[in-house]
């Protein structure tokens, strides 16, 4: 039986406007922190290596508060050392500056108190930079230190981030102690669940199907992957902004995208070949028109077969894409006899050369469309598309779409193959 989310010891019914899902978060930091010493250990190496300092261990028992009034800190006692960090999902940046008046009252998310040192930590679960917070909480201390007589107080102030706590997890994890300790895995749950942006990439053979954040475990791999293909080639191209993908220097093709296809459960290598005039005629000129339907349908040694589908698009003058729907293998050849611009007669009809463009097409692809009940759908909507226009353009478009399987997927990526698979799909088609 699947675990109901709510049966973790952090998890509320409803954050709401009650408790804010970043207060949630510290809370059950502060509290596997305190109740588990062995993640608390692994805590401060995290620390000790980020402020370069090996004393930042336990020694003796130590405290861990939340929602901390820093005007009481002396009540825990003679304090040598404050180290002030900030926990967000991005890196601080501390610098001097006017830290705020000592009389506002300071509540830091989370203090840790181990011998003769404290630990005071500001969190934040967004992109919002605790640090001028920390500095004013930082001053505060010392303020009210040296009221106290204490005026050699040193501090020191640096930052992690969520990313950092998802690695102490898995060092956590390597020590097998899951299983003996539910607060720690209900505070890694936790994370996973709310924080999974942050989380280390998993490889494919690493995703739990049952995870309640596959689909996003899913896209940040493929991303990766994405960005890995460009390292490999030392491309100083960037993924294509809108969509993501991978930019090609091909005539007839403009990129290569990588997708999670749910319904067909696969990884799909997906390229457009002429999607544009110029690029449609370049590809009837190109080698590969005459055999693009000859590398569909087989199925390759690393499990993954090729889909080759034509289509028709039709486009403004300024190749905005107005319709585009799926036809048949076997109309094809004759979509050489529609292609080029077409003007609007006062009947508001497509012609060119006196003939009807509606009526070519028809005589072609029949009521055989695909994704509507009949030709008089298509029809309605192509009128539609050219309202207002005096000019339109009529290409074929092929979609070009490799197919993996989710399980050959998750075994090519474990033997790290995936990208060589990418560029296998794009020498197809080069």
């Amino acid at each position: 039986m699947r675990r109901n989310q709510h049966m973790n010891i952090f998890e509320e019914y409803n954050h709401g406007d009650r408790m804010p899902l970043e207060n949630n978060l510290t809370r059950a930091l502060a509290i596997t922190l305190e109740e588990n010493t062995s993640f608390m250990m692994l805590f401060l190496d995290e620390l000790s290596e980020r402020f370069r300092d090996p004393s930042l261990k336990i020694s003796g028992e130590y405290e861990v508060g939340i929602q901390y009034n820093l005007d009481n800190i002396n009540e825990i006692g003679e304090i040598e050392k404050i180290y002030g960090l900030t926990l967000t999902t991005e890196k601080s940046v501390f610098e001097d500056g006017d830290n705020g008046s000592d009389e506002k009252k300071e509540i830091t998310d989370i203090i840790i108190s181990i011998d003769n040192y404290v630990v005071i930590i500001e969190v934040k679960k967004n992109e919002t930079d605790a640090t001028e917070q920390l500095k004013r909480q930082i001053k505060k201390v010392k303020d009210v230190c040296k009221k106290n007589g204490n005026n050699y107080l040193e501090t020191d102030e640096k930052s992690i981030e969520w990313e950092d706590i998802f690695s102490i997890l898995d060092r956590y994890e390597a020590l097998k102690k899951y299983d003996d300790d539910r607060v720690v895995r209900d505070f890694s749950e936790l994370l996973y669940r709310h924080l999974y942006k942050c989380a280390p990439i998993r490889r494919f053979n690493e995703i739990k199907r049952n995870d309640d954040n596959f689909n996003a475990y899913i896209d940040k791999r493929i991303q990766s992957i994405k960005l890995e293909y460009l390292n490999k080639k030392g491309s100083e191209d960037s993924l294509e902004a809108k969509r993501q993908a991978i930019p090609l220097n091909i005539p007839y093709v403009s990129e290569c995208n990588l997708l999670y296809d749910g319904r067909k459960d696969s990884i799909d290598i997906v390229m457009y070949i002429g999607s544009t005039g110029y690029q449609y005629w370049r590809f009837l000129k190109s080698e590969l028109s005459g055999r693009i339907f000859s590398i569909s349908n087989l199925e390759y040694e690393d499990g993954f077969m090729v889909e080759v589908n034509p289509f028709i698009k039709i486009s403004s003058s300024y190749a905005r894409f107005l319709n585009h729907y799926k036809t048949s293998e076997k109309s094809i050849e004759k979509y050489s006899a529609i292609i080029g611009r077409y003007d609007l007669d006062n009947k508001n009809r497509w012609v060119r050369q006196g003939k009807d463009l509606l009526v070519e097409i028809r005589k072609i692809v029949g009521d055989k469309l695909e994704g509507f009940n009949g030709f008089e759908e298509f029809e309605n909507d192509f009128n539609k598309s050219v309202e207002g226009k005096t000019r339109v353009l009529c290409t074929t478009e092929f979609c070009v779409k490799v197919r993996i399987p989710y399980e050959s997927a998750a075994e090519l990526d474990k033997n790290d193959k995936m990208v060589n698979i990418i560029e296998e799909a794009i020498n197809l088609i080069s």
